[in-house]
């Protein structure tokens, strides 16, 4: 049986019309708390990627990297101080990671496992490869393996 994230719908929603709307530009980002290893109550959403300042290191990862300058991000180092302060302002905790993909299903490369931040957050995937249905998967690292986690859309109340 899977582990269970409980996120509301109201969110799962907002955030899926949101990473739409940013497409082709890649979203990546927090899921955020007021409760420290809670269920999520609100998402923020980067703006700058760095990944082409670091395309050398995308690189490293193969071809895929070399033919497509959009797979893969990085964010801003400033912007992850100033939301990072927004979030501690708002008494709230980084619960989750997010990151879309355009062309892949919803499944970790081994990037996504080399740059995933901590392995007490989760780390949800949003596949934007068909637009029309987008594919949502989220995934807890132990020990630089991905397990898929049962994502239980709930209402807002129940969160």
């Amino acid at each position: 049986m899977k582990k269970e994230i409980f996120i509301p719908t109201e969110l799962i929603n907002s955030f899926t019309k949101q990473v739409i709307d940013k497409f082709p530009q890649k979203a990546f980002g927090y899921f955020i708390s007021s409760i420290e290893g809670g269920n999520p109550d609100e998402f923020i959403m980067f703006s700058n990627d760095q990944r082409n300042e670091w395309k050398d290191m995308f690189e490293e990862y193969g071809n895929y990297y070399v033919r497509n300058n959009d797979a893969g991000f990085l964010a801003n180092e400033e912007e992850v101080y100033e939301i990072n302060k927004l979030i501690k302002n708002k008494g709230k905790h980084i619960v989750g990671v997010f990151h879309s993909h355009q062309r892949h299903p919803a499944i970790f490369s081994t990037v996504d496992i080399d740059l995933h931040p901590s392995p007490k957050l989760w780390h949800l995937i949003i596949s934007l490869r068909n637009i029309e249905s987008p594919q949502i998967k989220a995934f807890e690292i132990q020990e630089n393996v991905p397990n898929e986690l049962e994502i239980v859309r709930v209402n807002q109340q129940y969160v």
